[in-house]
């Protein structure tokens, strides 16, 4: 899975998950405006959704006669754990759900630090490991969907920054596969 960086979401996205502190919903909902901004709110309400670190509430929107994924993913009280478990809880929800693309925005709230971004993003690529190579009746259904995350953030490119972590987490899904192999 590749993890890229930028300042904004693409305009063709259309899985958009947003990172939210507990009781930080009313003021994402704030941010964003009508009509998101409800429909998150209500979302929210359905979940029981408070932004605890890895809880999730997603609803859908009509966007210009296209339809949106809208998610809430929780990180806590912003703490690394916090962040990583918001990611892990990220990629765990649509891994194998058929989307290929999630877009992640930190810009809606305003990331106080680059390293909640950092964390989130470790999350989500540890999580992302899965051992499937002697899994050959999979369907299609059952296998990895999930290939890219853009993470949008008022710090730009993190790229540079991401690579001493991600070599990390290179090197954790190596020792799993090696610790997997019979």
């Amino acid at each position: 899975m590749e993890i890229r960086f930028t300042a904004q979401i693409e305009a063709s996205a259309d899985t958009i998950a947003f990172a939210v502190g507990k009781g930080g919903v009313a003021a994402l909902a704030k941010a964003l405006g009508e009509p998101h901004g409800g429909l998150l709110v209500g979302a929210a309400a359905q979940a029981r959704f408070e932004g605890s670190a890895g809880s999730i509430a997603e609803t859908a929107a009509i966007d210009g006669g296209r339809a949106l994924r809208l998610v809430l993913v929780g990180i806590g009280d912003a703490s690394p754990a916090d962040c990583e478990r918001g990611g892990a809880a990220l990629v765990a929800r649509f891994q194998t759900s058929g989307v290929t693309n999630v877009a992640v925005d930190f810009n809606a709230q305003g990331a106080a630090r680059d390293a909640l971004v950092l964390d989130f993003a470790m999350g989500a690529k540890l999580r992302n490991w899965r051992h499937d190579a002697y899994r050959t009746r999979l369907s299609d259904a059952q296998k990895i969907s999930l290939l890219s995350i853009d993470i949008a953030s008022p710090f730009g490119d993190l790229g540079a920054q991401f690579a001493a972590r991600s070599a990390v987490a290179d090197g954790v899904a190596l020792t799993q596969d090696l610790v997997a192999e019979p």
